[in-house]
């Protein structure tokens, strides 16, 4: 690790130090790069934990006054949230990434026993009005990051939704949620509930699940499009309302037709992981991770006259 020197922040570290030894590369030398580059991140008051979420939806009904959204701004370095107040956010990208993917701490916060005991390797943050908050992964109130371009007012989202929780069928809330479709959520995502987090009509959504979970090369293919889309007002999130002219949403759902596309010497089923490529436990093989590129890519060229024209 030559002369590397430790940031305290142990999570940074840790990324810090699978850059080196994977990548070669220090974690300083990350930029963030000319085009905009942010990351959602969720903002847990310290006197609200250790936090109950309900036993049987997962919702944290606490979560208007205890957990704040909010986005990293990695060109600019700031942390900014619905009320539009800024603080000093991280000073560098790898400081940054530690900040966004920070899921581990969802075990410790929901936990009296581990918070008790790991408290202190939590991220801490003190807001200007001098509220401690912890810093924990985006994916708690909106896994999609569909949410922050609402705020933004952008007019055509195109979306990866790449949670490796397992098929949608399985766990929905983080779509589900923002059509105010009530289900059970887990740990990790979505803790705010429908009710705060709903930003489409509830309509729309039963035509949204059956097309993200359609695997079918002749059908939907693990895509869900919707044009001129009211958004609605919410305050939780600092959404104000408008028309979205263009929403499409890819899935990750399993697909057979996608690995029968693939030259059949090379035996890639017999050579991927039954979890792949949704439920992976930590760590994939070289293989698995260059599948999940070509995957995304498989799926884009399908749509490219569409995507194309939405985007021009």
């Amino acid at each position: 690790l030559g002369n590397k020197k430790f940031k305290g922040n142990w999570w940074e570290d840790g990324l810090d130090i699978l850059a080196r030894l994977g990548y070669k590369m220090a974690g300083e030398k990350l930029v963030a790069g000319q085009r905009p580059f942010q990351a959602g991140i969720a903002m847990l008051r310290e006197d609200a934990c250790p936090i109950a979420p309900d036993v049987s939806t997962g919702i944290y009904t606490d979560a208007a006054r205890a957990i704040i959204p909010a986005v990293i701004d990695m060109n600019r370095g700031k942390i900014t949230y619905p009320d539009n107040e800024e603080l000093d956010g991280p000073t560098t990208v790898m400081q940054g990434s530690s900040f966004s993917s920070a899921f581990w701490a969802a075990a410790i916060v929901e936990s009296k026993l581990d918070y008790g005991l790991l408290k202190r390797a939590l991220i801490k943050r003190q807001l200007k009005r001098s509220d401690s908050y912890y810093i924990l992964d985006g994916g708690i109130v909106d896994t999609t990051g569909i949410v922050n371009l609402l705020r933004q007012k952008t007019d055509t989202i195109v979306a990866f939704y790449n949670n490796n929780a397992g098929s949608l069928k399985d766990l929905e809330s983080p779509l589900a949620y923002l059509f105010g479709v009530l289900c059970k959520t887990d740990s990790q995502n979505s803790l705010q509930g429908p009710e705060l987090a709903q930003v489409f009509p509830r309509s729309l959504y039963t035509k949204v699940k059956k097309n993200l979970t359609d695997t079918n090369v002749t059908g939907a293919n693990m895509m869900a499009q919707l044009h001129n889309i009211p958004v609605l007002g919410n305050k939780y999130f600092g959404v104000e309302p408008y028309y979205l002219k263009s929403l499409v949403i890819f899935s990750l759902e399993f697909s057979n037709d996608f690995l029968q596309s693939l030259p059949p010497e090379l035996h890639v089923r017999n050579n991927i992981g039954m979890e792949w490529p949704n439920k992976m436990p930590v760590g994939m093989s070289t293989l698995e991770a260059n599948l999940l590129c070509v995957f995304a890519k498989w799926k884009l060229q399908k749509r490219k006259g569409l995507l194309t024209k939405l985007l021009s």
